[in-house]
């Protein structure tokens, strides 16, 4: 557990702009990774206006040395949102990533990728590395077939976690 200093989740996008950031309730770093939570209310300092306050209860998974975060949202119809980004690495007091555009959700059960076209234009625009693109493919590969399959940390491990951080 975190001991109590506050936790932030910065999120950027290529090649380093800031983008969102929200505090988490707590984190717990395992060997697989770090598992936080996110209070529904909870400020968040989004720089595209779309979010002020986080719409609901949720858990976090950074999965060492992965292209992909994920979040568990609390009563929401999209239940889950894995975000393709850098490995998430712990700087001090915060989780730092950068989001590069693309995301597989579950939708009521049903997976689906998001945001393709805005990765392959934000791709191009930028000038993402070819060790970039082709570690964000496989990410999506990777996360849509554990879903499917059920696979840690997408088989249910969350709920215990969200006991634990958000009571």
């Amino acid at each position: 557990m975190n001991n109590g200093s506050p936790i932030t989740w910065r999120i950027s996008k290529w090649p380093g702009s800031p983008h969102r950031s929200v505090e988490l309730v707590d984190l717990e770093v395992t060997d697989e990774g770090m598992w936080g939570a996110i209070r529904i209310g909870t400020a968040v300092d989004d720089v595209t206006g779309k979010m002020t306050q986080f719409p609901c209860d949720a858990v976090v998974f950074f999965p060492t040395n992965q292209w992909w975060a994920a979040i568990w949202l609390t009563g929401m119809p999209m239940d889950l949102h894995v975000d393709i980004s850098t490995p998430a690495r712990r700087h001090n007091d915060d989780v730092v990533m950068i989001d590069l555009d693309l995301d597989v959700v579950s939708v009521d059960g049903n997976v689906r990728i998001l945001d393709r076209d805005e990765f392959e234009e934000n791709s191009a625009r930028w000038n993402y590395p070819a060790h970039v693109v082709t570690n964000a493919e496989a990410a999506v590969r990777y996360v849509e077939l554990a879903i499917t399959d059920q696979k840690f940390p997408f088989d249910g491990s969350h709920p215990a976690v969200a006991a634990r951080f958000l009571g």
